[in-house]
C-alpha cells in the first residue's frame, strides 16, 4: 500500500500519457474491423452461451466469453459503446499494471517507459483497431497484472495474493485458451527475477498452477465445441524483415512474404530494448536484479519470436503463428525498463520526456482506425456462406407497397468477414403463400461496387427495387439471397 501510494503521482502521469491509444475509442459508432461487426453480435447473442455466430466455439483458439461478460453491465446503453468501454478500460489497466509490476524491482522511470512503451506497442494497436481481436486485447491487459501477483507472492507469499495470481491465471484462460497457455508457460519464468528462497518461487509456481487448472477445468466445462483450423497454421510464419517494415495494411493475414499486417514490434521498443544490453558504468538498481530481469525478458522474447517464425507446433492453441508477438512486444517492454534503469542519464526529465514524446509519436500511424456506423439491429439478417465465405447482410429496410401491382424497394446493409471469391448476385423474389414468384430482381448486391472489391469490415450499401405483379394474390412476401450466376447454385445461409 505504502509503494501504491508514493507511486500515486507517476500512475497518473501514465494514464495521461495514454489518452492517445483509447482516445479512438471514445468516436461515435464502431470500427472497420477484420472482425467485423462480429463482437457487437456476440455481446448480444452471449446471454445464450459462447459466441458461436458464424462457426462452432473453439476451445482452445476460438474467443472465450470473458471480454463479453465485462462489457454486460454496461449493455444498456448499446453493444458498440459497452464494448468500447470494456476495451478502453482494457488498454487503461495494462500499462498501470505494468507499471506496478517493474516498481516492485526497479525505479520509477524505467516503470514509467515500460508502461508507456506498452500502450503504444504496434502490435497491440493492430489488434484492437485493424483486427478487432477483442479477446487478444484483454488477455494482454491481464498480463501486466499477472506479473505484479506473481512478484507479490514471490517476495512475500500470503494467501491474498495466491489467491489474486490463481483468479487471474484462471481469468487468461477465459478471454483465448491457447493464447493464454503460451502466455502462463512464459510468465512461469518471472519468479527467476526475485533474489528469493525457493520455497518462495515454489509459492508462485504452485498459485500459478491451481489458477490454470481452475480456469481450464471451468472453461472446459462450458458448452462448445471443437473446430477445425481456419487456416493452415504454418503458412502464416513471419518473416523476419516483416519485424522491421512498416506496413500496416487493413487486409486479412495472407501466406507468404506479402502480408501487409504490422508485424513490428516497433522502432521505440527495439531501440530501448537495446539499451538493456548495451554498456553502462553506474546504476541505480542492485546489478544482480538487472541481470536477472534482462534474461528473463531476453528469453521470453526468444520463445515468442521463435513461435512466430519458425513457427513452433502451436497449431492447436493459436490460429496463426504471430499471435505470439504480443508476448515478444511485452518481452521488449520489460528489456526498455532495464536499459532506462541501466543508464542513469535517462531519469532526467528533458531526456526521459523526450523518450516518451517518441515512443507516442511512433505510434500514431497506428492510432487510425476507420469508423463506420454501428448497426441498428442486435444481430445480423442473414449470414451467407460457410466458415472460408462470411458475407453478411447486416439490415434490410424495405419500402413501397407489397400489393398487386405495388412496387418495394429494398435498402441493404452489407459487410464481408473474409474476402468474398466470386461477384455473386442478389436475388429478390415476390411470392405468395404457395412460393409461386409474382416478381423478381437479380442483380448485383451494390451497383458499381462488384463483391470481390469489398474489404474486409468495410460496410457497403445499396438498394435494389422489384415490381409485383398487376395478378399476384394476397398475402405475399419477400425471399433474397446470393448465388452464383453461372450455375444458378445458391450461397448457404443463416437467418437470423
Amino acid at each position: 500500500m505504502h509503494r501504491l501510494k508514493s507511486s500515486g503521482g507517476w500512475l497518473l502521469l501514465v494514464f495521461l500519457m495514454i489518452v492517445p491509444a483509447w482516445a479512438p475509442l471514445t468516436a461515435p459508432g464502431w470500427f472497420e474491423l477484420h472482425s467485423g461487426f462480429s463482437p457487437l453480435y456476440h455481446l448480444n447473442e452471449l446471454a445464450g452461451g459462447l459466441p458461436t455466430l458464424t462457426a462452432p466455439a473453439d476451445p482452445w483458439r476460438g474467443e472465450g466469453p470473458l471480454p463479453y461478460a465485462l462489457a454486460l453491465p454496461w449493455q444498456a446503453f448499446g453493444a458498440a459503446t459497452a464494448l468500447k468501454l470494456t476495451l478502453a478500460l482494457a488498454v487503461i489497466a495494462g500499462p498501470l499494471g505494468l507499471f506496478l509490476a517493474v516498481r516492485r524491482l526497479l525505479d520509477k522511470p524505467a516503470a514509467l517507459v515500460a508502461s508507456v512503451l506498452f500502450a503504444y506497442l504496434p502490435f497491440t494497436l493492430t489488434a484492437l483497431y485493424r483486427r478487432g481481436a477483442v479477446a487478444e486485447v484483454l488477455l494482454l491487459a491481464l498480463l501486466p497484472w499477472l506479473g505484479w501477483a506473481m512478484l507479490r507472492v514471490c517476495g512475500r507469499p500470503s494467501v491474498r495474493s495466491g489467491l489474486v495470481v490463481a483468479l487471474l491465471a484462471a481469468a487468461l484462460i477465459w478471454t483465448q485458451t491457447g493464447l493464454a497457455l503460451l502466455s502462463l508457460l512464459t510468465f512461469s519464468l518471472l519468479p527467476l527475477l526475485i533474489a528469493a528462497p525457493w520455497r518462495l518461487r515454489r509459492a508462485g509456481w504452485l498459485s500459478l498452477a491451481l489458477g490454470a487448472a481452475a480456469g481450464l477445468l471451468s472453461r472446459f466445462a462450458w458448452p462448445g465445441a471443437f473446430a477445425a483450423a481456419p487456416v493452415t497454421f504454418a503458412d502464416h510464419a513471419v518473416y523476419l524483415f516483416q519485424l522491421i517494415t512498416g506496413s500496416s495494411g487493413f487486409g486479412l493475414s495472407q501466406p507468404g512474404w506479402q502480408d501487409d499486417l504490422s508485424f513490428a514490434p516497433g522502432l521505440a521498443a527495439l531501440g530501448l530494448a537495446l539499451l538493456a544490453w548495451w554498456p553502462a558504468d553506474h546504476a541505480g538498481v542492485a546489478a544482480s536484479t538487472l541481470s536477472a530481469w534482462r534474461r528473463v525478458w531476453t528469453a521470453v522474447a526468444v520463445i515468442g519470436l521463435a513461435a512466430a517464425v519458425v513457427p513452433l507446433p502451436l497449431g492447436g492453441l493459436l490460429t496463426y503463428p504471430w499471435q505470439s508477438l504480443g508476448l515478444v512486444g511485452l518481452a521488449l517492454c520489460g528489456l526498455a525498463a532495464v536499459g532506462v534503469a541501466r543508464h542513469p542519464v535517462l531519469h532526467a526529465w528533458p531526456l526521459l520526456g523526450a523518450c516518451l514524446a517518441l515512443i507516442v509519436l511512433s505510434a500514431y500511424p497506428s492510432l487510425t482506425p476507420r469508423g463506420v456506423p454501428a448497426p441498428l439491429r442486435p444481430a445480423p439478417v442473414a449470414i451467407y456462406g460457410g466458415a472460408d465465405q462470411q458475407i453478411i447482410l447486416v439490415d434490410m429496410a424495405t419500402t413501397g407497397d407489397l400489393q398487386p401491382g405495388g412496387m418495394v424497394s429494398a435498402t441493404l446493409t452489407w459487410q464481408a468477414w473474409q474476402p468474398p471469391d466470386f461477384d455473386y448476385n442478389f436475388y429478390l423474389h415476390v411470392l405468395d403463400a404457395n412460393d409461386q414468384r409474382w416478381g423478381q430482381t437479380d442483380t448485383q448486391p451494390v451497383s458499381g461496387q462488384p463483391m470481390t472489391q469489398w474489404r474486409v469490415g468495410q460496410v457497403i450499401t445499396g438498394t435494389v427495387a422489384v415490381a409485383v405483379s398487376p395478378d399476384a394474390p394476397s398475402p405475399l412476401h419477400l425471399a433474397f439471397g446470393l448465388y452464383d450466376w453461372r450455375t444458378g447454385a445458391r450461397l448457404p445461409a443463416l437467418l437470423r
